[in-house]
């Protein structure tokens, strides 16, 4: 039985605030980028079509920039159209629904959505925890699109805190059920909700017998780096105390997106927990190894990737486990092309910023 964990980072649509803070991480990628191909005495047509989309990217070019659109009423129904300076008040009921309504969501393009596609039916886990799902309604339409003859029969999607569409999703294929779901996302911390997203935790049946899956994202809200520590801390720290109190006998398996690498202190209640390892740390651990590796804080040695992705399992289940492994080559990387996907070429192809971990079980 294959089980398997990824931060798919949505799947057709992604909330505009995580998109500009994910551009403000690239600019000095961009910024060198256009340079590079600026600075070449001759262009190709891609060339020139990647310098036009760097420039709005960086803001150079400030066309289709506006994040609103115009809403309409005719026929009894409503239309959005694109926003042209009309003098309108924001859309509600009192204006018969006209007026300018905000655009939270960024489209996710076409071959971005075909390699998450083509990760999955790569790796075809019986079990798959996901990160980062927008709704059930796209994940359902996204399996039946292109997952269908993967056997998945349990589809599932769990709301988060957050309001910017960081759900969770779990695929399970045949003969496996999920037999009971808990939450945590009313727990507090100093009159505040502990967990920005939440923790959740599946139990199965499975042909080989119960088992026990929690599934948390660590993706943060604040904006200073010591209040994204103080709240990593105390989630963790929670974390390790409910991963304490399960039964050892029954296989136990953490899988989260903590966001940093194993050695910051925020998280070292659980990568530190006693009765739990890393599946990083299995004999039977599988990876493609770079051969410059420099690389601090990676998920294993010779693997120049930053860790942020986490899957930790108790002795009952770490005895039991045949092989575990990481794939990442739905991420873009400029540098070293090896471990990615031919068809990646810039990096808004890439799936997701993270690697997809996976563990077998008899």
């Amino acid at each position: 039985m294959k089980i398997a964990t990824w931060n798919i980072e949505n799947i057709y649509y992604r909330h505009i605030d995580l998109v500009r803070k994910e551009w403000s991480w690239s600019l000095q990628r961009w910024m060198e980028e256009f340079e590079n191909i600026l600075r070449q005495d001759s262009k190709s047509e891609s060339q020139i079509s990647r310098l036009r989309e760097l420039s709005f990217l960086m803001g150079i070019n400030k066309i289709a920039s506006r994040p609103y659109a115009l809403m309409q009423r005719r026929g009894g129904r409503l239309f959005v159209k694109s926003f042209h300076r009309e003098r309108l008040t924001e859309v509600n009921s009192d204006f018969h629904w006209q007026g300018w309504i905000r655009i939270n969501n960024y489209p996710i393009c076409q071959d971005a959505i075909q390699h998450k596609v083509k990760m999955i039916r790569e790796e075809a886990p019986d079990i798959l925890i996901l990160q980062q799902v927008e709704n059930r309604e796209n994940l359902k339409d996204f399996v039946e699109t292109y997952l269908k003859d993967k056997g998945y029969t349990g589809v599932y999607h769990f709301d988060t805190n957050t309001e910017k569409d960081l759900g969770f999703g779990l695929l399970l294929k045949d003969q496996i059920r999920l037999r009971s779901f808990q939450t945590h996302l009313d727990q507090k911390a100093d009159f505040f909700k502990l967990f920005e997203n939440d923790l959740q935790r599946y139990e199965l049946e499975t042909p080989s017998g119960p088992l026990l899956i929690y599934n948390t994202d660590f993706t943060s809200h604040y904006d200073k780096k010591s209040q994204i520590f103080r709240s990593r801390k105390s989630q963790a720290q929670r974390i390790a105390n409910c991963l304490e109190k399960e039964n050892p006998e029954v296989p136990v398996i953490f899988f989260g997106c903590l966001q940093t690498p194993r050695f910051c202190d925020s998280v070292q209640p659980i990568t530190q927990l006693r009765g739990y390892s890393s599946i990083l740390k299995h004999s039977g651990f599988r990876t493609e190894r770079d051969g410059n590796y420099q690389s601090l804080g990676a998920y294993a040695r010779g693997v120049n990737l930053r860790q942020s992705m986490y899957a930790i399992v108790n002795s009952k289940c770490f005895s039991r486990m045949e092989a575990s492994g990481i794939n990442r080559k739905a991420i873009y990387n400029k540098d070293n092309r090896v471990f990615t996907y031919d068809s990646i070429r810039e990096e808004k192809d890439q799936a997701s910023n993270h690697p997809l971990l996976w563990m077998r079980i008899p």
